[in-house]
């Protein structure tokens, strides 16, 4: 049994795979479960219990990369040896706080390149939203789309380009390179030793 796993959501495996062969750690699992965007629905908490119970079954601690609620259900009082990382948003990962918090009190809607990908997905079929009211939905609280872009998927322009004509909204894309990421994962390493 190795002692710590790491779980965070398909948006971010990709990221996580490459922090840990670049920095050649080994004696680490790791899995994702599917992105809920904070709206686990209860085919998310069946899905997400057994993959988070299969991960946890191979390692003495497993830290939760991802905020709470796109689990959909108490980790803590059912698999004790599972930790959520404290976290509002998944962002908070890749970008320091007040940067964020700078983003979005000027009015960015944040997205990851993996949700960039599935957005239809997640606008049309996961939240409910149609041609005719999308545009609405991010109106509502945005003036811009922000992608925050760690370089790993070649199309993110042009989905950028797509997204931000739907929703008609203006876009930029903020360049991340992992080097936040890495020594955010890093301190975790650190504290199971």
């Amino acid at each position: 049994m190795k002692k710590l796993a790491l779980l965070t959501c398909n948006n971010y495996i990709k990221e996580l795979q490459i922090v840990l062969k670049n920095e050649g750690i080994e004696d680490v699992e790791f899995s994702c479960i599917p992105c809920a965007c904070y709206k686990a629905n209860s085919k998310d908490k069946t899905v997400n219990r057994k993959i988070i119970e299969k991960l946890a079954a191979k390692a003495q601690t497993t830290k939760l990369l991802l905020p709470k609620e796109c689990v959909g259900f108490d980790i803590s009082t059912e698999m004790p040896s599972c930790q959520f990382v404290a976290m509002r948003n998944c962002f908070e990962m890749f970008l320091p706080t007040n940067e964020l918090n700078q983003l979005v009190r000027n009015k960015n809607y944040l997205i990851s390149q993996a949700w960039l990908a599935n957005w239809k997905e997640f606008v049309y079929k996961r939240w409910g939203f149609n041609e005719e009211n999308v545009s609405d939905f991010f109106k509502e609280f945005s003036e811009q789309i922000a992608l925050l872009d760690t370089g790993l998927n070649q199309n993110s322009n042009q989905l950028l380009s797509e997204f931000a004509e739907k929703i008609n909204l203006p876009a930029q894309i903020i360049p991340l390179s992992l080097d936040y990421f890495t020594n955010y994962i890093k301190a975790f390493l650190n504290d199971s030793d």
